[in-house]
């Protein structure tokens, strides 16, 4: 039995909810490094500097490639042309996202 965090899952569907709003051109350019989905999402970050330690603790625990899986399976819509660039580039934005979450 695995349980889950609520910090985690609340901000897993923050994320996922953030990245599906993503067209295909929006994609291709964040893969791309043209565009940053932590820049859109920060003011939201500052939002939950009081909870900035549970916040940060569980952003450790998300999984890149875990995030793009569910990502691709509510997006089929979406195309991928490698995997790895957007696994790595997602573990790009969760450690932006950590950043701007530490100096809370």
């Amino acid at each position: 039995m695995c349980l889950r965090s609520e910090w985690k899952v609340l901000l897993t569907r923050f994320l996922l909810n953030n990245l599906g709003k993503l067209t295909q051109d929006e994609v291709d350019m964040w893969l791309d490094d043209q565009l940053a989905i932590t820049q859109l999402i920060e003011p939201a970050l500052k939002k939950l500097a009081p909870h900035r330690d549970a916040v940060l603790r569980e952003l450790y625990q998300i999984s890149p490639s875990e995030l793009f899986d569910v990502w691709r399976i509510e997006h089929p819509e979406l195309r991928f042309p490698d995997t790895d660039v957007v696994i790595v580039r997602i573990g790009k934005e969760l450690a932006s996202i950590r950043t701007i979450v530490q100096s809370l």
